[in-house]
């Protein structure tokens, strides 16, 4: 539902001069180092996984919010999972995310931090773990006609109750849309945007 929800509001136009609250959404590919501190065990897994994220943004300048995933996906496990967990894995992520260009409305690279809640779903004997953690991101975004194209790679650490913890490598994508001043493709229509 998340997800439908957002691509239907990220493809309404929005003006690049004005900031507004904005729905978006980033698919990852992560590749996980889990160390279960009570199995004494690392492993890792591997999936594609997604962010959404509500916050108030002035396009090509920062974005500051809520971020939540995934809304879809799960990492599965690299070879036979440890004991008292399942081969397939779900790690939620809840907090706050900000965005940054470091050269305002040039586009262009940006910098992402974002400070979560944690939960890891073992889907199995060792429950489910709580925890917190924080994401680090660099990217570019490249402006393609009306769509923001902004590859993008981060880590995440986070920490969990009985001495587990999480490294995460992520690479994901996003695309934003969006409606530039002076666009010529919006002959005749400025005054109604």
């Amino acid at each position: 539902f998340w997800a439908i929800l957002s691509l239907a509001y990220g493809f309404l136009p929005q003006t690049v001069e004005a900031g507004n609250f904005r729905l978006r959404a980033r698919e990852h590919f992560e590749w996980l180092s889990i160390r279960y501190g009570s199995l004494k065990d690392t492993h890792s897994y591997f999936g594609m996984t997604n962010t959404l994220n509500l916050w108030y943004e002035k396009p090509f300048r920062y974005g500051i919010g809520l971020a939540f995933g995934p809304i879809l996906g799960s990492a599965e496990s690299r070879g036979m999972a440890p004991l008292g967990t399942s081969a397939k894995i779900r790690i939620w992520n809840f907090g706050l995310e900000a965005k940054y260009f470091f050269l305002p409305e040039k586009y262009g690279l940006f910098g992402r931090v974002g400070l979560t809640g944690n939960l890891l779903d073992t889907h199995d004997s060792l429950g489910t773990l709580i925890g917190g953690g924080y994401y680090l991101g660099l990217g570019w975004e490249a402006r393609i006609w009306k769509v923001g194209i902004a590859p993008e790679v981060a880590f995440r650490h986070v920490i969990l109750e009985q001495g587990s913890r999480i490294l995460a490598f992520t690479p994901s994508i996003g695309l934003h849309f969006y409606v530039f001043p002076k666009d010529p493709s919006l002959e005749g229509i400025q005054g109604v945007l």
